[in-house]
């Protein structure tokens, strides 16, 4: 039975890893969540900045102290408000001088090149807590705020208590202890450093586990809380009653992710200069009522589709008339890509800068169909009550041909942030008679428009030259720019053949995927059923793990990287034979030093690259229970080697199958 659970669970880990979703978006190796990332190295030190779509003003930032890919539901709902988030690896330092030196240089480097705001949110994840507290004490006037995961707070609780020894040897080294003793009486930590920061009265959330053994609440948030307390300042917390017990409750589904993302944005967000008047609301978003569609064409708007992940989405923007085809379009590509648009009409360009942000949204966009125009060139009187407002003679022009031309080449702008192929239909004609418009208004702007789109290499799809084509029985009426279902359905035919021209090539369900299982004798019991059940989409090799000491595991390094070159995943889960007694000495022939050692060495060695995109190249297992009484395997080597093996995983933020 516990073949199969740990066979169930591996198969489970491989769905998530994204081999069977052969039809998952391919993203970038500098993406971090969907957006841009640049790399910057500081004296050995890898970091990175991550770009948000569209800045938001003052460039806010949020400045990771440990594990940027853990918990990152909050940076994600910043980045999404125009957040940047950096980090730099000085995680093994723990916090010491030396990681705060490199710290002061990181934040100098990304003031300069990427001009983020003065005061950034520090945020904290488990010893992340060492780094941003003792450098929030040295730079209080830099710290907008603190948010913490868990933190430590004090190294005699982490690592010491918490008998991580490896850490503790790199505190020992990093802070220049000579013994542990030393370590004890270290009055440096973060609950000995808070008078400066209740001084500067930087505001400070943790969320905290009560269960939690590894770093014990008490031990650190709930004395830094009570020492705080006394100083006149506090800490707001989120509370998980119970985290996972299998992690010692240091691990949890992350809670208020968008109440801590409130949190930072409140302390961090540049507040609007009074020499700088905001745009009245009234001119960005106009009346919705402006913005007139007709009843027959309203069932564009909704969908009960619903969205297949499996396929690329293609967002559709613009007026009344592309509502009119909206719902053709989403049958002719049925199969073929989810077609989303705004639940409204999207009016002028005004109307869009105002709420393209909204419209966007979190979506991972492949192709954008869009238009402004015909209410742009619509003249309106708010005297009247009849739909739309529109009245040439004594009414205004919505917006005029030179602002519409500077809206559209914003808008143009962030729309290519997103990195999705852009096609612009140009705006559909004027006819005669026509209330609120003068023809041969729409060619003028189609004029702007298309000279915009030439300069940033927009698609075009010339849906004014349709429409001009267009017999009277096609429109809705006499001098109306609407269209009956047969005007509408058109249109629909040529919206289809462009989306369709421009939609990604599909990557076949059928494309075999490859998985190099480096495996202990369990792992080779049950490889061949693993093979079975996941053939054909997924192949399975199994590669014997090293058995022996030293020079046996360095000889299977320098074989590994030709070996993982032909796979696109690799599964550890070697350990057994890591902790395998020799018959001559009765001893376990590799350390554990150079147990980590070994794991290092294979993760250095991988030379395959990102060949899936968006997922873990590595998943690392630990091994299960040996039984009492096993004499060919040390029960003491295979805790210690699971221990080493999680915190590798945990260190490199790679997927972790822990049996």
């Amino acid at each position: 039975m516990r073949l199969v659970m740990r066979l169930f669970i591996l198969l489970t880990v491989l769905l998530q890893a994204g081999l069977l979703c052969a039809q998952e978006p391919a993203s970038s190796e500098a993406q971090w969540k969907d957006f841009p990332k640049q790399s910057v190295k500081l004296d050995g030190h890898a970091g990175f900045v991550v770009v948000p779509q569209t800045a938001a003003p003052g460039k806010p930032w949020v400045w990771r102290t440990s594990f940027p890919g853990y918990h990152a539901e909050v940076d994600e709902a910043l980045m999404r408000n125009g957040f940047h988030v950096a980090y730099v690896n000085v995680l093994s330092m723990l916090g010491s001088e030396g990681a705060l030196d490199v710290m002061d240089q990181f934040y100098a480097l990304v003031r300069e090149e990427f001009g983020l705001a003065e005061k950034p949110a520090l945020e904290a994840v488990s010893r992340g807590g060492l780094h941003a507290y003792r450098y929030a004490a040295r730079r209080p006037e830099r710290i907008a705020c603190i948010y913490a995961d868990v933190p430590v707070m004090d190294l005699k609780s982490w690592p010491l208590k918490a008998k991580a020894d490896k850490q503790v040897q790199d505190a020992m080294h990093f802070y220049g202890f000579k013994n542990e003793e030393e370590l004890k009486a270290f009055k440096g930590n973060p609950v000995d450093l808070l008078a400066p920061i209740a001084a500067a009265k930087i505001p400070l959330r943790h969320v905290i586990s009560l269960n939690d053994e590894t770093v014990p609440p008490e031990e650190n948030t709930l004395e830094a809380k009570r020492r705080l307390n006394k100083l006149g300042w506090d800490i707001e917390l989120v509370i998980v009653k119970e985290g996972d017990v299998k992690k010692k409750g240091h691990h949890f589904p992350l809670p208020e992710a968008a109440e801590s993302a409130r949190f930072i944005m409140k302390h961090t967000v540049a507040e609007r200069k009074t020499s700088e008047p905001e745009r009245p609301t009234a001119q960005l978003k106009p009346k919705a009522e402006a913005f007139y569609t007709p009843k027959q064409d309203r069932a564009g708007m909704t969908s009960d589709t619903p969205i297949d992940k499996t396929l690329p989405n293609v967002l559709i923007l613009g007026d009344s008339i592309s509502i009119g085809y909206t719902r053709q379009v989403r049958e002719g590509l049925k199969g073929k890509a989810n077609v989303i648009r705004p639940n409204a009409n999207c009016g002028d360009t005004r109307n869009g800068l105002a709420q393209i942000e909204k419209w966007l949204g979190d979506g991972n966009w492949q192709v954008i169909h869009f238009n402004w125009g015909l209410h742009d060139l619509c003249y309106r009187n708010p005297e009247l009550k009849t739909p739309g407002q529109r009245d040439k003679v004594k009414g205004t022009l919505s917006v005029p041909l030179p602002e519409y031309e500077k809206n559209i080449e914003i808008l143009v702008e962030r729309l290519k942030k997103t990195g999705a192929k852009l096609i612009f239909a140009t705006t559909t004609i004027v006819p005669e008679g026509e209330e609120g418009r003068f023809v041969g208004d729409d060619e003028k702007y189609n004029a702007v428009a298309e000279r915009v789109m030439n300069r940033h290499g927009v698609i075009i799809n010339d849906l004014h030259a349709t429409t001009k084509a267009f017999p009277p029985g096609m429109f809705a009426g006499p001098a109306n720019v609407h269209y009956t279902a047969e005007g509408s359905a058109k249109l629909a035919t040529q919206v289809v053949a462009k989306v369709e021209a421009a939609l990604p090539a599909p990557r076949h369900a059928t494309q075999t995927k490859s998985v190099l299982l480096v495996g202990d004798a369990v792992g080779a019991q049950y490889a061949e059923s693993v093979r079975d059940l996941l053939k054909p989409r997924i192949a399975v090799q199994f590669l014997a793990a090293p058995v022996g000491g030293k020079a046996e595991v360095d000889a299977f390094l320098a074989q590994f990287p030709a070996l993982s070159a032909k796979h696109d995943l690799v599964v550890y889960a070697g350990v057994l034979e890591a902790a395998r007694v020799s018959p001559e000495t009765g001893k376990p022939e590799l350390s554990t030093a150079q147990f980590r050692q070994f794991l290092e060495g294979l993760a250095k060695s991988d030379t395959r690259g990102k060949k899936l995109p968006g997922t873990t190249k590595w998943i690392w297992a630990t091994s299960v229970p040996v039984p009492e009484g096993n004499t060919a395997i040390s029960v003491a080597k295979v805790e210690a080697c699971n221990r080493t093996l999680t915190d590798l995983a945990y260190n490199r933020r790679a997927m972790l199958l822990d049996l």
